[in-house]
């Protein structure tokens, strides 16, 4: 819970005072027409009781009682509540003593009236009692209301160049930028959940409280012009900007500031205006020092007509002063015939004030523009000083800012997806590997003219195709085991350049251009085989009266200014891959889902919609990022980074062939918590003459392992388990005996397990088919038999 302070005006209640000294008739005019409540008592019964004398318009308004009804009668008759309330002790005290007391805020309840009020009690010199009071309830409730409805938000402010900071409802600091924390002389960290009272003196404070509070109030944008005197006696004027952040239920939930040294404007406007009537006699003197401001700074009369500026102005128009002094400030800034309809020029001239305005010219620049009226004797506008500042920069760091805030919602939202995903395709690969193995098992014992070999290989068929889908959700989900190497992307993009035509057909032509000098990456080149496959189709997809693919390699160096409006990518050196096609381009409202799996824009039954989400998951597995540039009709960019690596190539390993399934007669440890997959592998494995133990958790490994005491001479264990995984299994085996290698399967992986894994020799992804397993296994045997031969 936060404190709210309140300044209260009793100027009023000064004045009563004064005026009921003065006289009656004048007591009386004040008495009837102040917009406070007054009721006048007297004491009865030696100040036990106090009774009604008078009771003026305003407490009738609010009281909804009439004064003829209530004068003479007891104040504890008309208000029975006013010894809970604590008022009726006051008056007793007040008029015992004399000394006038102010009774704060409290809520008043009886059976007819509730209201939350104050008071201010003081002794008329007759003896009666004088309570001059308020109805604050309103203000109460709209405090309360405000209160329970503030949510907390942070805010990103490190590319702002001024002071920066972001509060929350109750003013709070919940985040500051360097500028900022340097001006209060704390770390940016240390000023977080601290308010301006920590900070600030408790007049400086209280100001900007009041400032943070008209914000919230008024929904508004508020821009304060304020002026710092030093212990040492220097004056230093900043500009605050002050904008309330709304929740998507029009809630005001915080505030944004920025604030920046305007001292040097603020001294040149004074130094005008003071010695406007002198201008003539100094105007070299003046010119030089206005000279020296790189803002633009005019001297605008009635007739819009530039009577002066400083060589601000010439260096922004990029033109020589004279031929800018004597045009009018509307050509000069935007080519018009007339002032625009936002001019802050104008306004001034009509409302004798100074005025503010952003404006944005032909060339993109955004200005901000302030006006100051010149007045004369009889209180006419004679000349209005304009000044200008070019603000683009901070503008573009603000909705940078805001754009960061929109890709970490995106990043948020696709790890979410992605975990969801990974999930559920761990379960279905599960229930794909028993499918799969039970149908070639079926196959293998069918004979080729039974009536039920085509319904089997049906199953067979629609098993892969759904293995696939799911191998692409596992993509997305960056769960999938990749066969990391040091890679060419050059030589794998050539060697895909005929696949590639074919995909796009004879209407599309291809262009490519590849970097002579491209850096070596490290990444699957299955993978990024299909990454390129897919975007190619995607861009086929979007040319289907034709058109021209061009595909680039490149190498980049990405710095700390790109990486901070790209959300996720780090500054270093990369190899970007860069497919443009000339396609119907993709609306910017879609951009956000154009990765989301089983998105998609083709007609039903025209696409899976894991097209790009595939690429999505490939891309950022790998350690890169893949950003979208795109407009309607105006064709489509997709730029994969990927991390450049110094390192040679590596060879491919040779794999040994086989012709037919592998048989052996080692003893192998089958370690699977899911039952059906569990006796498929026993059941295969088995069919090809190897000793097989079975256990469906790790302890139950553990177990078999400390009681066997023949040599185990391969474990194929599943990598998600539950209580125990299967490289955890594998560490504690390895205390136990040293005799076996390992080989790992799984349809779903964590990314911290997957760097454990040698993709080539120990690992199986599910779904496997028999045939895939039985060589797997076999493999993994005859590497572990060479490699004890070489020792």
């Amino acid at each position: 819970m936060g404190a709210i302070e309140s300044i209260r005006d009793i100027t009023e209640y000064k004045q009563a005072e004064k005026a009921l000294r003065a006289g009656e008739e004048q007591f009386r005019q004040l008495f009837e027409n102040m917009s406070n409540c007054v009721a006048i008592y007297e004491a009865v019964s030696d100040g036990e009781d106090f009774i009604f004398k008078a009771f003026n318009r305003a407490a009738e308004k609010v009281e909804g009682v009439a004064k003829e009804t209530i004068i003479g009668k007891s104040v504890l008759e008309v208000f029975p509540g006013v010894k809970e309330f604590g008022l009726f002790e006051v008056f007793k005290r007040v008029w015992k003593t004399g000394n006038p007391e102010f009774h704060p805020t409290k809520l008043y309840q009886d059976d007819r009236i509730s209201g939350w009020k104050e008071n201010f009690v003081y002794k008329l010199p007759s003896g009666e009692v004088v309570a001059i009071y308020e109805d604050v309830t309103i203000r109460k409730q709209a405090e309360e209301t405000l209160r329970q409805t503030q949510l907390q938000q942070k805010a990103l402010l490190d590319n702002i160049p001024d002071a920066a900071w972001l509060k929350d409802s109750e003013s709070r600091f919940i985040a500051v930028n360097e500028a900022f924390a340097r001006a209060a002389g704390y770390s940016a960290e240390a000023l977080v959940g601290k308010t301006d009272f920590n900070i600030w003196s408790k007049d400086e404070a209280e100001l900007y409280r009041s400032e943070d509070q008209e914000v919230i109030l008024t929904k508004q944008k508020k821009v304060i012009e304020q002026s710092i005197v030093s212990l040492s006696g220097k004056v230093t004027w900043v500009e605050k900007i002050k904008t309330p952040i709304v929740n998507e239920e029009n809630e005001v939930i915080g505030t944004v500031g920025i604030s920046c040294d305007i001292t040097q404007r603020k001294q040149t406007e004074e130094v005008l205006r003071e010695n406007e009537k002198k201008y003539r006699s100094l105007y070299q003197e003046f010119q030089g020092i206005l000279d020296a401001i790189p803002d633009s700074l005019m001297l605008i009369n009635p007739d819009f007509q530039v009577i002066w500026a400083n060589e601000g102005l010439a260096a922004i128009m990029n033109r020589n002063l004279s031929d800018l002094v004597g045009k009018h400030c509307y050509q000069i800034w935007h080519s018009r015939p007339e002032p625009c309809a936002i001019c802050p020029v104008q306004r001034s001239f009509g409302s004798k004030q100074s005025e503010f305005e952003e404006i944005s010219i032909s060339d993109g620049r955004i200005w901000d523009v302030r006006t100051v009226p010149i007045l004369g004797d009889q209180g006419e506008v004679k000349a209005v000083i304009e000044s200008a500042r070019n603000i683009t920069e901070k503008k573009k760091a603000f909705q940078d800012m805001i754009s960061l805030q929109a890709q970490l919602r995106q990043s948020q939202k696709m790890e979410a997806i992605a975990r969801l995903a990974g999930g559920v395709a761990h379960d279905f690969n599960n229930l794909l590997t028993v499918i799969q193995a039970n149908s070639e098992l079926a196959l293998n014992e069918l004979a080729a003219d039974d009536h039920l070999r085509p319904r089997v290989d049906d199953i067979k068929s629609a098993a892969e195709r759904a293995a696939y889908l799911i191998r692409q959700l596992l993509a997305f989900s960056r769960r999938q085991a990749l066969n990391l190497k040091v890679i060419d992307v050059n030589s794998i993009l050539e060697d895909l350049e005929k696949m590639l035509c074919r995909i796009i057909g004879e209407e599309i032509e291809l262009i490519t251009s590849f970097a002579d000098d491209l850096g070596m990456i490290k990444a699957d080149p299955g993978e990024v085989e299909q990454v390129i496959i897919n975007l190619a189709v995607n861009a086929k997809d979007a040319m289907p009266q034709g058109g021209t693919l061009t595909l680039t390699t490149a190498n980049v160096e990405l710095d700390e200014q790109y990486t901070r409006t790209h959300f996720g990518t780090l500054p270093g050196s990369y190899v970007v891959i860069s497919l443009t096609d000339t396609g119907v381009g993709i609306p910017q409202e879609i951009h956000e889902k154009i990765f989301d799996p089983f998105f998609t824009t083709k007609k039903k039954g025209k696409g899976t919609g894991l097209g790009l989400a595939t690429v999505y998951g490939i891309v950022r597995q790998s350690g890169g990022n893949i950003h979208l540039y795109s407009e309607p009709e105006k064709g489509t960019t997709f730029k994969v980074y990927l991390p450049r690596f110094d390192e040679p190539l590596v060879e491919a390993k040779k794999k040994t062939e086989f012709n037919v399934l592998p048989q052996g007669n080692e003893t192998i440890l089958v370690v699977e918590d899911d039952g059906a997959v569990r006796k498929i592998a026993v059941q295969v494995l088995t069919a090809q003459g190897y000793n097989v133990l079975v256990a469906e958790t790790g302890g139950d490994a553990l177990l078999i392992c400390e009681q066997e005491k023949k040599p185990i001479h391969l474990v194929l264990t599943d990598v998600v388990m539950p209580k125990m995984s299967g490289p955890e299994l594998i560490e504690r085996l390895k205390k136990v005996r040293k005799d076996f290698t390992v080989l790992y399967m799984s349809g779903y992986t964590d990314k911290n397990i997957l760097r454990c894994l040698d993709y080539e020799l120990n690992f199986i992804q599910k779904p496997f088919t028999i045939d895939v397993l039985a060589k797997k296994v076999r493999d993994s045997l005859d590497n572990t038999k060479k490699g004890s031969e070489r020792k």
